[in-house]
């Protein structure tokens, strides 16, 4: 019966430990959500994630290993209950999954990392949210998806809009805002701020055409001009290019190699420009004077 009593007093002060160990992670950020496609893999009997490729960690886990973790596309990571290594044996195990506390609405989950076949290294705990993971794939996914609808529309126009003649400048706007553009996006649980900046191109439909980091404008502040030689119908083509990295709670950045494309085609016609003699005063007769020079002669009355 003491043997027993002792025993019982052990496992109850090694839960209580565990308790105490686990619940510093309070402040941990959820690294969870549903993958997109990446290659993880869900062990329920285990209660266990395998996978390969980068992994996004919470701001909890040191700095270092994030970068490290996040960086590695060819390396393996494992998550486990957060007592897989117990030496107390699964009977204990069972028990401290049952009790630790840290991560209301979630599961507190370890978290294993090796690289090209090495020795597993533990990461830290993570809280999981809703039952998944976020690999830097999946969230570069995510990243060119959402902002493929949250960019500026593209809406080119000229100015003036009609009567543009040859030989003088036609003002070309692309409708959009100028420089970088900053979004948000939920992520699995990772809050992803996300730096947009936009490039656009212009072919004018004569042989003529130009890049430029300006979105142009209207007449006279637009700095995107062009000066058509002769007259006609030309389609013009803007195209906007988009290219992003993003940052995970500090961790980044990570860069959208795909970008994001936009394009629109208008025209512009382009009319002849004839001189014609307008009602007015006489210009001043001229002369030359007796040096040879030219001199203004009053315009006689009529």
């Amino acid at each position: 019966m003491a043997t027993v009593s002792a025993h019982v007093r052990f496992l109850v002060v090694a839960i209580v430990a565990t308790m105490m160990v686990l619940g510093g992670a309070d402040a941990a950020t959820a690294a969870g959500g549903h993958p997109i496609g990446g290659p993880v893999h869900g062990d329920d009997l285990a209660d266990e994630y395998v996978g390969t490729g980068g992994l996004i960690l919470p701001g909890s886990v040191d700095a270092s290993v994030r970068r490290e973790v996040s960086s590695c596309l060819g390396c393996e990571w494992r998550v486990t209950s957060p007592c897989a290594r117990s030496d107390l044996g699964a009977p204990l195990d069972r028990a401290c999954a049952g009790v630790v506390r840290g991560c209301p609405g979630g599961s507190l989950r370890r978290t294993w990392f090796r690289a090209a076949d090495g020795p597993w290294r533990e990461t830290g705990l993570v809280c999981l949210r809703q039952g998944g993971l976020l690999t830097v794939r999946d969230a570069r996914a995510a990243v060119l998806e959402r902002l493929s609808r949250a960019v500026p529309a593209l809406r080119p126009a000229a100015a003036p809009p009609r009567g543009v003649l040859p030989q003088l400048p036609t003002y070309f706007d692309t409708g959009m805002p100028r420089g970088e553009q900053v979004f948000t996006f939920m992520v699995a649980g990772h809050a992803l701020a996300v730096h947009a900046q936009p490039r656009w191109s212009w072919t004018f439909g004569d042989g003529a055409s130009m890049r430029t980091d300006d979105p142009g404008g209207s007449f006279p502040w637009g700095t995107v001009t062009h000066v058509y030689r002769v007259a006609g119908t030309f389609e013009v083509v803007c195209a906007t290019m988009w290219t992003a990295e993003f940052w995970s709670d500090g961790l980044g950045p990570f860069p959208v190699p795909e970008g994001i494309r936009q394009e629109a085609a208008f025209p512009v016609v382009v009319g002849e420009g004839r001189a014609a003699l307008v009602p007015g005063d006489r210009p001043p007769d001229i002369r030359p004077d007796v040096r040879g020079t030219m001199a203004h002669r009053p315009a006689r009355p009529s």
